[in-house]
């Protein structure tokens, strides 16, 4: 369900005997947008506040060279 939350429907749907959560359940595409969002965010601000970034990218060859003090 990838439908956006409609809140009105919600409602209209609950005295109906329709379950909360599960594959159909009324609040699932709310609770798989906010699950969604809250990781979006988090990932973001990871990403913000990053003071050590990745410096081995590309560089893992460099480093087994420095472990096993081998020249190529």
């Amino acid at each position: 369900m990838t439908n956006k939350f409609n809140f009105n429907d919600a409602v209209k749907e609950l005295p109906a005997g329709k379950n909360l959560n599960g594959k159909d359940g009324v609040l699932t595409s709310i609770i798989k947008q906010l699950t969604k969002a809250a990781l979006q965010a988090e990932i973001e601000q990871h990403l913000i506040n990053d003071q050590h970034p990745n410096r081995q990218n590309g560089s893992a060859r460099n480093l087994w060279c420095q472990v096993f003090n081998f020249h190529f």
